[in-house]
C-alpha cells in the first residue's frame, strides 16, 4: 500500500498537454474580457452625430415607483464619477451637478409612474462620450443601469457649387449669355 502512494508513475503525457491547452484558453479568454469589458458592462449603447439637439439616456424600470426615490445620473470621467443629474427623496438637486451639465440635463416629470429613468442630455458634444450610469434607490428596491455614449463628430460635405460668374476664366467653351440692356 505504501509503495502505491509514492509511485515513481510519470504524469501521462496527454495530460500535461491538456493541462497547458487548458491554461491557454483561461489566458485568452481573461485577456478578451478585459478587452471588450466595455461591451459586457454597459446595458446599452447609444450613438449621436454631434450637434443634435439632444440625446437620450434610456433606462426603463418598473412602474409605479415608491414615492420619494433618490435617483443619481454619473458620467465616468478620470477621477472617477462626476455627478450629471440627481434627485433626492423626490426632488431635483441641481446644485449637485457638475457645472458642464447644468441646464442640459433634464427627465420625465412622470418618471415615477411610468418608470421610465431615462436622462436627455442637450447639446451633447465629443466630449460628452463615455460611459454613464443610473442608480435608482427606492426604499429597499436598487435599480441599475450603465450606458455607452459615443457622440460621433458631424462631418461636412464639401461644397461643390460653382459660381457661374467666373465661368469666362474656366475651360467651358460654351459663352455666357451677355446682359442686355434695353
Amino acid at each position: 500500500m505504501l509503495l502505491f502512494m509514492f509511485s515513481t508513475e510519470r504524469f501521462p503525457s496527454w495530460a500535461k498537454v491538456l493541462l497547458v491547452l487548458l491554461v491557454l484558453l483561461l489566458i485568452v479568454t481573461g485577456g478578451l474580457l478585459v478587452h471588450f469589458r466595455h461591451y459586457f458592462m454597459s446595458d446599452c449603447q447609444v450613438e449621436v452625430e454631434e450637434g443634435e439637439e439632444s440625446v437620450q439616456l434610456p433606462f426603463r424600470t418598473i412602474g409605479d415607483l415608491p414615492e420619494k426615490p433618490n435617483l443619481k445620473w454619473e458620467k465616468k470621467d478620470v477621477t472617477g464619477w462626476v455627478m450629471m443629474h440627481e434627485i433626492v427623496n423626490g426632488s431635483d438637486q441641481p446644485g449637485s451637478q457638475q457645472e458642464n451639465y447644468r441646464d442640459r440635463t433634464e427627465m420625465k416629470e412622470a418618471l415615477l409612474k411610468t418608470g421610465d429613468l431615462s436622462l436627455t442630455l442637450k447639446n451633447p458634444t465629443v466630449r460628452d462620450t463615455g460611459t454613464y450610469r443610473c442608480a435608482c434607490k427606492c426604499l429597499s428596491l436598487l435599480r441599475s443601469k450603465t450606458v455607452l455614449l459615443k457622440v460621433k463628430v458631424r462631418t461636412q460635405d464639401k461644397d461643390e457649387t460653382v459660381d457661374i460668374r467666373n465661368r469666362s476664366s474656366s475651360t467651358d467653351p460654351t459663352p455666357l449669355m451677355a446682359d442686355k440692356s434695353v
